[in-house]
């Protein structure tokens, strides 16, 4: 099960405050149980600062949308990365 490559897409619009404790639990699922575990962040035309944070993680690639699209829209546009 570990050699499983596994994504999981975070659409984030205005997350600054709450982005950094999933990417810290995903950081940890990463080093101890999937090393085959790509995270992926929609910022989804935001008004606040989740960037600083998120790039902190360098496990993490990011998707920046200059205009809001919504959750479901984002999620279609990580899916194509």
């Amino acid at each position: 099960m570990k050699n499983l490559f596994v994504s999981v897409l975070m659409p984030a619009h205005n997350e600054e405050k709450i982005i950094r404790e999933p990417l810290l639990n995903l950081q940890k699922i990463r080093r101890e149980e999937y090393r085959n575990l790509e995270v992926i962040v929609g910022l989804d035309g935001c008004t606040d600062k989740p960037e600083d944070i998120v790039k902190k993680f360098h496990f993490v690639k990011i998707y920046k949308s200059k205009m809001r699209m919504g959750k479901q829209m984002m999620l279609r546009e990580l899916y194509k990365i």
